[in-house]
């Protein structure tokens, strides 16, 4: 079906000139419902179509539009099927787009034609890659190593963890939180990552542990889980790239949509946040994670591809959240008259940047921007500058996946 489908959207765009972009969309989003049950896919499908919308003044035609699009319906589809002679096919399906393509583009080919032709040729080459490279044996033994501040990371996980567990196989769970802990141990033999998406990307605590801490991981087989409150853009390639450097083979990801937990974005109602919170997750990425899993234990083919966006936005987030720029542009106060002295903010902070003076938590260090001091705190006395005065903090929906406090508190 998706065979045919690119092959007969090809006719409609370059023999009879039907060039709407949204009916292309929604008949590849149809493909990619039967082929995966997964309403993050969409959220895939539909970054690939606002390419359009930032950079079609600065291509040479809009048909690489068109068959970035087309590269992301096939790909998505095809994933999930377990013969690697089917996925080919499907591959050689989209040479109609290529050829179109480059006859009509070749001569007058722009710098943003070669940089998105790039980013179409090593989503395809990756794919051919993880198909034609899967485990022949199914793990045994698989460590997750799971960032989860507001509780919804965690709940996603454990969706992961209950498919796991229908096949017998033994589970390790490692909560990446304190960054003064010690390193986990794995003992695995295969890994699996979680975090939230913060910019675009992993949390900034995420990325120092894969680059300093995770142990080589000389051709084990790793799974990205990952949740977001809108589009995560390359959030799995900048997770992809760093266990890739660290001798990892990522054979897939997943991820779906959970409640925002920024403070700042909840103005308004309680009850319009609540009502908008009880729609997230949809129940197809539920139920397709839990089966996710089963199958990623089970050895078989599983997940979503790697799509490789040509987008900044992942670079801007590098820049804007990380380690040494958090400690000065996002501060945080005490409303000393609301403050319980509970020290919650102080145990649970994961970088552990509160100190007590005078009996009243006082920030002075590194900030992992999980926003738990202000979301967790009883009697919202913690602040952050120009952020959270006037918003609605996000309480956890599943309160018993939280990590344990710290038992002690810092005091100056």
């Amino acid at each position: 079906i998706a065979t045919m489908y690119l092959i007969g959207t090809s006719y409609t765009y370059n023999i009879l000139h039907i060039k709407n972009l949204w009916i292309y969309y929604f008949g590849g989003a149809l493909i990619v419902w039967f082929a995966t049950r997964s309403a993050a896919s969409y959220m895939d499908l539909f970054i690939s179509i606002v390419i359009p919308l930032l950079f079609k003044r600065h291509v040479s035609s809009y048909i690489i539009f068109y068959l970035f699009l087309m590269v992301c319906i096939i790909l998505i589809a095809a994933y999930r099927i377990k013969s690697k002679l089917v996925p080919l096919i499907m591959i050689l399906s989209l040479a109609p787009w290529f050829y179109f393509y480059f006859k009509s583009s070749w001569q007058t080919l722009r710098i943003m034609d070669y940089i998105i032709l790039s980013f179409i040729l090593m989503t395809i080459l990756k794919y051919l890659i993880d198909v034609y490279s899967w485990p022949k044996q199914p793990p045994e033994k698989i460590d997750i190593i799971l960032c989860s501040y507001s509780s919804n990371t965690a709940h996603y996980t454990h969706r992961f963890i209950d498919g796991i567990k229908e096949t017998g196989k033994e589970i390790f769970i490692h909560r990446h939180h304190y960054t003064d802990d010690p390193p986990p141990s794995l003992k695995g033999d295969a890994l699996v990552i979680a975090f939230p998406v913060y910019g675009w990307k992993p949390p900034w605590t995420m990325i120092e542990y894969l680059m300093k801490n995770l142990p080589r991981g000389k051709g084990k087989p790793a799974f990205i889980l990952y949740t977001s409150a809108g589009g995560p853009e390359n959030a799995g390639v900048i997770a992809w790239i760093l266990l890739k450097l660290k001798g990892y083979r990522v054979i897939g990801r997943n991820w779906a949509a959970y409640p925002m937990n920024v403070v700042t974005f909840r103005w308004f109602s309680k009850k319009l946040w609540n009502a908008i919170d009880s729609t997230l997750p949809s129940a197809s990425d539920i139920k397709e994670i839990t089966k996710t899993g089963c199958e990623f234990a089970e050895g078989i083919h599983t997940g979503l591809p790697i799509l490789f966006f040509p987008f900044p936005l992942a670079i801007f987030g590098l820049l804007l959240e990380n380690k040494y720029i958090n400690r000065y542009i996002y501060k945080t106060y005490t409303w000393k008259k609301r403050c319980r002295k509970c020290y919650l903010c102080v145990n649970y902070c994961p970088t552990n940047r509160f100190r007590i003076v005078d009996g009243i938590p006082k920030s002075d260090g590194d900030c992992a921007l999980c926003l738990s001091c202000i979301n967790l705190c009883p009697a919202r006395a913690m602040q952050m500058i120009a952020l959270s005065e006037y918003g609605i903090p996000y309480k956890p929906r599943w309160p018993e996946l939280l990590i344990k406090p710290r038992k002690q508190a810092k005091k100056a």
